[in-house]
């Protein structure tokens, strides 16, 4: 089931629980309550009369009687019975209210105050819980999603966190999981003799994993942006560089200071330590390169003045002699070291031996690059010199897998999904066990386990998941997949653009606008894939920042929410994650069935595709497309579990209800329809239906795979109309209608009763009879009636310019 509900944004969208056949939308200066009809929902908006003033709903939860609480942007909760707003809970937070859940022992709301408030089952506070000032709270903590159950509460945090609250000890939350806040994540490095992973980001943070624990060991704020990262080769020093021009040097082993220099204006995009350890080298964006004596407490000893534009890449020589660069235009440049003079000879470096391969650039990595992509499209490469694997990361969200050297353009490769944006950078672990991806837009830290050649059939029923493409097939083959809140908050979220200029489903296309020019370009038979391959290992981060309600407990305790394109179940105990990759791009809302293990999410795409997966076989139930654009912002289950109603990012935010088994879609509802001029059904029939025309009239209900909406209510008898014709009988909310403008009317259901006039203008039939009615229109009359319009009973004025030619 479709429905247009309008041009306001909608927050929040669910079942009623105890009113099988109800549901409830709430957004921008609105509530909706619904009313499954058949395979159509019919709205009602919510009144607020005096009891609360308009304003945006945030979230909701139903109660018993037809009650339903509500949380506001002022931090009120409004309570409504039916579709009228009868008490307001004034203060419930001290700020916007994000998240409301219901539960067996009641209702547990979150806000930006950073509070979690427990209440009883009659809306009757039992106890607040002050996040900001627990060992683990800070400033401007904002909760975004709570699930209570039992004596356990979850908690999802604006800035990507997880919390775990024992109600008995509810003063010592226990942080589960956490990831960067909102902002763009580039600065990626591995530590060289340790499996940490240190990552900075545009959130001023600077953060380090434990690549074994899946931990985060320590962090450290920053004044400016962060927008790269160098471990020392002795894994003493990390250095950061900024977005203002400036890069910061920290002890590692307490995030001291020990140096601050700023020599740039422009952002610092990369920087290296040299093998040896004697030199840091710094390229930004203004073009150039800055060489840095370590022992001579980072004094400047030599610049690189050869590029004409921004810094990408570096890598040093083994000997720490030489140093090769890739810029924004596309160039490769080599330098001596520290002096910074420029290499023009290539034959001076033929034979050397570099320590490191993150150049995207170079005759080693021409196989990553066909021939129609453009030259910034891949973004961090990264070479296993062990292995003899290269790993990349791309544009489009994807992680490749490549053997290296690959000199030949256009080389088979193995890919992986799991970045819902564009992949900023890759790197090795030190020991080239794991592979580590960041995403630059979805905020995530991404760790892959390294599957050697020789254990590549031991892994095979890993590696060939449905979510994962085998290098291959044509599905995973470069020829096929290389192309491819208002309140400031509130404002934010509404300028939130889901909209892409290029989306996966447009790569195909993209691929076989360019076949012309590669078929004229001579064909080489490009290598094999590698053999090795990479699988998912764990996830930090969680989508709070624009997302709520999309945390929750599964029947087995664990964890379910979601990051990127990636569904997440954890097992706290075990500290294990596993994961559903079904999607392909941003999951933006989650759904937990009321019976079983069973998640529905929903992503941004132009078709946009509503997944419902197990989360114990983490594959596809029932995938459900082709009633959504630019994607799915909200799903909930109905109380059987059997339907699921859906929430579009379209301009109309249509509302469909599905059964999601069959993968069918029940029903679709517009708010206002165009030009119909009425349908109609036995109204002694329960699934009953009508229609009309132009200005209006519906009250429908189900009518096979038919549409169905209320609307009727012409208020002052005269306005709104157009019509012409229907009918019902006595009988199940009667109806009968005519006008444009030869009046009749009559309904009641979806009311008007009365006002009769007949003819003189349009009409155009209607029938019914058996005791009464009959009329025709326009006006060559006919008429008859009673029972009752009223009396009449007869009149056959049919003019001969009515006729037909010929007719006597």
């Amino acid at each position: 089931m479709m429905n247009h509900v309008g041009f306001l944004k909608i927050f929040d969208v669910s079942w009623d629980l105890h009113q099988p056949n109800k549901m409830i939308s709430c957004g921008v200066k609105h509530i909706k309550f619904w009313s499954l009809c058949g395979n159509a929902l019919a709205a009602k908006r919510g009144v607020f009369g005096k009891s609360g003033e308009l304003q945006t709903i945030l979230c909701l939860a139903c109660a018993r009687d037809e009650v339903t609480y509500s949380g506001a942007l002022n931090g009120d909760i409004y309570v409504w019975k039916g579709i009228n707003l009868v008490r307001t809970v004034h203060s419930a937070h001290g700020a916007r209210i994000f998240s409301m859940n219901a539960c067996e022992e009641g209702f547990a709301t979150g806000g930006r105050d950073g509070c979690v408030r427990l209440w009883d089952l009659n809306f009757q506070p039992i106890t607040l819980i002050d996040l900001r000032e627990t060992d683990q709270g800070y400033r401007g903590l904002s909760v975004r999603s709570v699930c209570w159950q039992g004596d356990h509460i979850l908690v999802g945090t604006q800035d990507s966190e997880i919390f775990e609250i024992v109600v008995h000890e509810r003063n010592k939350p226990f942080l589960i999981m956490q990831g960067h806040c909102e902002g763009e994540l580039w600065a990626l490095a591995a530590h060289p003799t340790k499996p940490l992973a240190v990552t900075g980001s545009d959130d001023r943070s600077v953060r380090i994993w434990s690549l074994i624990d899946h931990a985060l060991i320590a962090r450290c704020n920053m004044e400016e942006p962060i927008r790269c990262v160098a471990v020392s080769s002795d894994g003493i020093h990390l250095a950061l560089g900024m977005k203002d021009g400036s890069f910061t040097v920290l002890r590692i082993r307490d995030m001291t200071e020990v140096v601050h220099i700023k020599d740039r204006k422009e952002a610092i995009h990369e920087l290296k330590y040299s093998p040896d350890g004697s030199y840091l080298s710094v390229g930004s964006n203004d073009s150039s390169i800055d060489i840095y004596g370590v022992l001579q407490r980072y004094k400047k000893v030599g610049e690189c003045f050869g590029s004409l534009s921004f810094i990408t890449h570096m890598d040093w020589s083994m000997d720490s002699k030489y140093l090769q660069t890739n810029d924004g235009s596309g160039k490769r440049l080599f330098y001596n070291m520290p002096s910074g003079k420029e290499i023009t000879n290539k034959e001076d470096i033929k034979d050397v031996q570099w320590a490191t391969w993150t150049c995207v650039l170079g005759p080693n990595v021409n196989g990553i690059w066909p021939k129609y992509l453009d030259v910034n499209g891949i973004n961090s490469v990264d070479a296993n010199f062990k292995d003899h694997v290269l790993v990349t990361g791309d544009d489009y969200g994807l992680v490749k897998l490549f053997r290296y050297p690959g000199f030949k353009k256009g080389a088979k490769f193995k890919k992986y999904i799991g970045h819902s944006a564009h992949v900023t950078n890759v790197r090795w672990s030190y020991d080239y066990q794991w592979v580590i991806s960041i995403g630059g837009a979805d905020h995530s830290v991404f760790q892959w386990q390294l599957i050697p050649e020789r254990k590549s059939k031991e892994f095979l029923h890993i590696v060939l998941q449905e979510s994962v493409a085998d290098s291959n097939s044509d599905q995973s083959d470069s020829d096929q997949s290389d192309v491819p809140e208002l309140d400031s908050e509130i404002e934010q979220e509404l300028q939130i653009s889901y909209h892409r200029q290029i989306y996966k489903e447009d790569l195909p296309q993209l691929k076989e606008k360019s076949k012309e020019k590669r078929q004229a370009a001579t064909s080489k038979k490009r290598d094999k894939p590698p053999d090795s391959s990479v699988r998912l290992h764990f996830v930090h981060g969680y989508r709070g920042y624009d997302c709520r309600n999309n945390l929750f407990y599964t029947q087995t305790g664990e964890i379910v929410y979601h990051v990127a394109a990636v569904g997440i179940v954890y097992n706290r105990q075990q500290n294990i994650q596993r994961f559903y990759l079904g999607h392909d791009d941003d999951i933006v809302c989650l759904a937990i069935h009321p019976l079983k293990d069973y998640i529905s999410t929903g992503q941004v795409s132009r078709d946009s595709a509503i997944h419902i997966w197990d989360t114990e076989l983490l594959k596809p139930l029932s995938i459900l497309k082709g009633h959504h654009q630019f994607g799915v912002c909200a799903v909930d289950f109905s109380a059987d579990g059997k339907r699921l109603a859906s929430v579009g990012l379209d301009e109309n935010h249509t509302i469909v209800l599905w059964e999601w088994k069959k993968g069918e879609k029940l029903s679709s509802v517009r708010g206002s329809a165009e030009k119909i001029f009425v349908v109609k059904l036995n109204p002694y029939i329960p699934d009953k239906l009508v229609t009309a025309g132009i200005k209006h009239i519906k009250f429908w209900q189900r009518a096979g795979g038919g549409l169905t909406g209320r609307k009727g209510c012409f208020g002052t008898l005269r306005k709104t109309e157009t019509i012409m014709c229907v009918v019902y009988g006595w009988t199940d909310e009667m109806v009968f209608s005519g006008t444009s403008t030869g009046d009749v009317y009559i309904w009641k259901y979806m009311f008007i009763i009365k006002r009769i006039k007949a003819h003189d203008g349009p009409i155009f039939s209607m029938h019914a009879l058996e005791k009464g009615f009959v009329t025709g229109g326009k006006d060559g009359v006919v008429v008859l009636w009673d029972d009752t319009f009223e009396r009449c009973l007869k009149t056959y004025a049919i003019k001969r310019s009515a006729l037909a030619p010929g007719s006597k």
